[in-house]
């Protein structure tokens, strides 16, 4: 990811949550060398990205999100899985993330990825008061799953 994506990061972002990030936290988050940023392009266009960062064996996702016209196409399965073989290469064993409890479109994802809930934030996001499910998975399954 660089700065010159971050507009079409921005097109993703509104297109994909009810609160999107501010466009000033990914230019910050850019200079932040603890912090994984990818994106996925099609030709020129951006159409996914994700953030994650990396503290000895776990792996926390940030945000992972993919155009709505590119969406069920394999990209953020792709995507995902480029980015833990990097974290694997670094020690990584365990993906941490939050999901809003309602978007059951990302929980299938991740479930499908046989991460497990192992909790829950209640009233985590403050646009809605919805609360967030605590997901993780061990990243050598994941990858397993992901490749086949």
């Amino acid at each position: 990811m660089t700065s010159s994506d971050l507009d079409g990061i921005m097109e993703i972002e509104k297109l994909s949550f009810l609160s999107p990030w501010e466009k000033t936290l990914f230019v910050q988050e850019l200079k932040n060398p603890r912090i994984t940023l990818r994106v996925v392009r099609e030709k020129a266009r951006v159409i996914g990205y994700l953030a994650l960062y990396q503290v000895l064996d776990e792996v926390h996702l940030m945000s992972l999100a993919v155009h709505p016209d590119f969406r069920r196409k394999g990209t953020a399965t792709g995507l995902l899985l480029e980015t833990l073989l990097d974290c694997r290469g670094r020690g990584g064993k365990i993906l941490y993330l939050e999901v809003r409890e309602n978007n059951h479109g990302a929980i299938a994802f991740y479930r499908g990825l046989n991460l497990v809930q192992t909790g829950v934030r209640p009233r985590y996001y403050q646009d809605t008061g919805e609360n967030a499910l605590l997901l993780q998975g061990e990243i050598e399954n994941i990858i397993e799953i992901a490749n086949a």
